[in-house]
């Protein structure tokens, strides 16, 4: 009966601060700009975008932070 080599677990690489807060900074900016382009299409009609915008034009209140105090 032979044994099973044991082979040691792969940790994921780690990232610095400065990648992490990169990473957020890029996806917040690439959510906000296909946003902006659903928004002049005029495709946001459902959804937490489309409940922002109601809010937004019954309200004043900025799409911005409508969108962001419903997650």
């Amino acid at each position: 009966m032979t044994t099973a080599a044991i082979i040691p677990p792969v940790l994921p690489p780690t990232h610095s601060l400065f990648e992490d807060i990169l990473a957020l900074l890029i996806g917040a900016i690439f959510v906000s700009l296909g946003i902006a382009m659903f928004n002049q299409a005029g495709l946001l009609t459902g959804g937490t975008a489309g409940l922002a915008f109601l809010i937004h034009y019954a309200t004043k209140i900025p799409f911005g932070m409508a969108f962001f105090v419903q997650i």
